[in-house]
């Protein structure tokens, strides 16, 4: 097997982040399994494994994604009005999500205190 660039390795995380979020909108999170996201991907479940733990791994990275660069840019924000309306739109996203400030710093929810997603 010929070995992946740093590059290609990214790529193809990329790929499954992309073809997860398309997997999950369609039959929802608790219903698809790495097999579904793997062959919707054109990959195999040893290539998801390799980026990924499991399930609640890829989900918690796909979250990432959105979230994270959201609390840099409020990190950023120039005025007190634009941090307050990114705060508010965080705020948002982490009651959609079911988890508070705590939880997300310390990479957990509320059901799982060691740490992932519980009940994907």
């Amino acid at each position: 097997m010929a070995r992946r660039t740093k590059e290609e390795a990214l790529e193809t995380r990329d790929h499954i982040l992309d073809t997860a979020e398309q997997v999950f909108s369609e039959k929802g999170v608790s219903r698809s399994s790495l097999a579904d996201i793997a062959a919707a991907a054109g990959l195999t479940r040893g290539a998801i494994y390799w980026h990924f733990r499991n399930k609640a791994d890829l989900f918690q990275a796909m979250m990432d994604r959105v979230v994270l660069p959201m609390e840099q840019m409020t990190a950023r924000a120039t005025t007190p009005e634009i941090a307050d309306a990114m705060a508010r739109e965080m705020a948002w996203y982490d009651a959609y999500l079911g988890r508070g400030q705590a939880d997300r710093s310390a990479n957990t929810t509320p059901g799982n205190k060691a740490g992932g997603l519980s009940n994907i």
